[in-house]
């Protein structure tokens, strides 16, 4: 994640704090200094450290105590727990870190037949372009209404 994503986050989260209704649709944990040694993926661990865990409309972002009870969505998954890491979801649905190139990939929950339905170019991609990005629109219907969209929108957070 680059210093600009880092600002906006870090000024989302400060903004979340202002507003007392946004637990409903935002929260953004403050991160977490020391990471786990089996965690050794840089963009995500970077993640962890300015925000150790978030919602963000309907996008989870699993904080570091959560990631171990939410890993059995990788079991029949080609590789396993060797290749993935379930991070989070998409309204219900697994966002996967592949272990080996570091992308990330949304999968159906019920489908979990290793075809994504959609592929990120890497955790910073995630984030930048759809988690503070007008690529939320791509992954969640109804954006327009969302107020997590609209809370990006309002405060000029699109990155």
């Amino acid at each position: 994640m680059n210093d600009s994503l880092i600002r906006t986050i870090n000024s989302a989260k400060q903004k979340l704090k202002e507003k007392s209704q946004s637990i409903l649709f935002g929260d953004l944990a403050d991160g977490e200094s020391s990471i786990p040694d089996n965690l050794n993926f840089p963009n995500y661990c970077e993640f962890l450290k300015v925000c150790n865990g978030a919602r963000c409309g309907d996008i989870d972002l699993w904080s570091i105590n959560e990631l171990l009870q939410n890993q059995f969505y990788i079991v029949g998954m080609d590789g396993g727990k060797d290749v993935w890491l379930c991070i989070g979801q998409v309204l219900y649905e697994p966002l996967m870190l592949n272990k080996q190139d570091e992308k990330v990939y949304l999968f159906r929950k019920d489908e979990l037949d290793n075809t994504p339905i959609f592929c990120f170019e890497s955790f910073g991609d995630l984030m930048g372009n759809y988690v503070f990005g007008e690529g939320y629109r791509d992954i969640v219907p109804n954006s327009e209404k969302d107020e997590w969209y609209i809370f990006l929108e309002e405060n000029n957070f699109f990155f």
